[in-house]
């Protein structure tokens, strides 16, 4: 006879795969979505000439500690383009564009 296995474990089980599914998938869009936030900052180069490295990104916190979010909040990041090399910034993800600036 097989064991049975707690509920709980499954269903902990189940959030653990559907997290590493939304992760990977938020990763993916995230870096088109920076290439494109940093080409519109720049202006004159398209998404696909932007190359993003350094990419840091964090929630932004409430007074209760840190709020649920589907992307990003803040980030900050650098971009190669054939314009130059940039440091990009943006502390409100969802309502603003990016700020670049050419090093």
């Amino acid at each position: 006879m097989l064991a049975r296995k707690s509920p709980s474990i499954v269903v902990f089980a189940i959030l653990v795969t559907a997290m590493l599914c939304v992760a990977s998938c938020a990763t993916t869009r995230s870096d088109e979505n920076f290439r494109l936030k940093t080409a519109r900052a720049i202006g004159g180069v398209t998404s696909e000439q932007v190359t993003i490295s350094n990419l840091h990104t964090w929630m932004k916190k409430s007074p209760g500690g840190f709020e649920l979010a589907v992307s990003p909040v803040s980030a900050n990041w650098e971009a190669e383009t054939p314009k130059g090399h940039y440091k990009c910034e943006s502390y409100d993800w969802l309502k603003r564009g990016a700020n670049c600036l050419k090093q």
